[in-house]
């Protein structure tokens, strides 16, 4: 059984990468490069996956799949400017595609007993970004 809750959270951002030029970077990220960044509201989707509980009828309960989103992510990653306020973006550049990686890390075996199965980050209406662990 796949279990999943969706949250919007804010972040910002700038795709910079500290070894190439402004002009590389710019060829590489576009405006997305902006040295005063920019932001996006996201929507993130956590699925979680299991055997239902014959007892409680439920995988996990949403108030504790919850908690924990709000505990490991809104409250980490929220309202957050990811190049500054984000330790593991001191080197690394914050695509969509590694602050997906973070979250799982973030979240993985979190869940007993139930696991951790996907994060979905919906950057914007066009563009989706789907991690599975690995």
């Amino acid at each position: 059984m796949f279990v999943s809750i969706i949250k919007e959270i804010s972040m910002g951002h700038r795709l910079y990468n500290s070894k190439l030029s402004n002009r590389q970077n710019y060829a590489l990220y576009g405006k997305c490069s902006n040295p005063n960044g920019h932001g996006h509201n996201y929507v993130i989707e956590l699925t979680v996956k299991g055997e239902v509980d014959a007892r409680t009828g439920m995988v996990l309960s949403l108030d504790s799949i919850k908690s924990i989103f709000n505990r490991e992510i809104t409250e980490k990653f929220d309202h957050k400017f990811l190049n500054y306020d984000l330790k593991e973006f001191k080197n690394t550049v914050p695509t969509s595609e590694n602050i997906a990686k973070l979250m799982w890390e973030k979240l993985e075996n979190k869940f007993s007993p139930a696991e951790l199965h996907r994060i979905l980050i919906k950057e914007s209406r066009s563009s989706y970004f789907e991690y599975f662990g690995g």
